[in-house]
């Protein structure tokens, strides 16, 4: 598949939305296809750093398997493309039919992508409020809320910007921010030449342990008890 790219040839400078972090990268442009994802060494949050979600874009956008076109599901278990039109038609007659027989609330509208992408969850909520069913549900749903609560308890305000750099404690729990969040590693660093302590909480030895004063390994599904306590 070729994209749609605003010029044949070059380089964009935009942002990675896979996490809300929202790295600042260039997407390299050659003949009017991908070439190649780098991070822009000039922006103040990432500073020359991406983690593989960025990356591996361009295999996602590319990949030979990628869904282009409806498809529905037949009897036997295949897969038949069928045309945009008829796909909306059967879904739509499929909700009327379900509002009509067992009430709106029985349907409900799921947004995959996460927090900080607040156009698509717009669009979702209008949906779901306008067919007549409170039933809105995110990854934000089990993700969000365990940040929110977590900083609320802890600092009794929700902060979306924390300052690694200027704390004194930093937990780390079932993370590894060189891979995950290359651009904390700066802010990190800063912490742990004032002296800050780490803790890195994870069944297995990840990068950031190496570095831990404390390096606690819970047996995998006891996670949830330790959180817990």
């Amino acid at each position: 598949m070729k994209a749609q790219t605003t010029i044949s040839n070059g380089v964009i400078q935009t942002l990675c939305r896979m996490c809300d972090t929202r790295c600042a990268i260039n997407v390299h442009i050659k003949d009017g296809i991908i070439s190649d994802i780098t991070p822009f060494e000039g922006h103040p949050i990432n500073q020359g750093r991406i983690c593989p979600r960025s990356g591996a874009a361009i295999d996602l956008f590319y990949h030979p398997d990628r869904i282009l076109k409806p498809l529905k599901r037949q009897k036997n278990g295949r897969f038949v493309e069928i045309p945009y039109e008829q796909a909306l038609d059967e879904i739509g007659a499929k909700l009327t039919h379900l509002k009509s027989e067992y009430g709106a609330h029985t349907v409900g509208a799921w947004k995959g992508e996460g927090l900080g992408f607040y156009q698509q969850e717009g669009y979702i909520r209008r949906f779901i409020n306008a067919f007549g069913s409170p039933n809105y549900f995110s990854n934000d749903s089990a993700c969000f809320n365990g940040r929110y609560l977590g900083y609320h308890l802890v600092c009794g305000f929700w902060n979306v910007f924390p300052e690694f750099d200027q704390a004194k404690l930093i937990l780390l729990f079932g993370t590894n921010p060189p891979i995950c969040h290359p651009p904390f590693m700066r802010e990190f660093a800063d912490a742990r030449e004032n002296d800050a302590h780490l803790v890195v909480i994870d069944p297995r030895l990840n990068p950031m342990a190496c570095y831990a004063d404390i390096f606690a390994q819970p047996y995998p599904g006891t996670d949830g008890a330790l959180a817990g306590d």
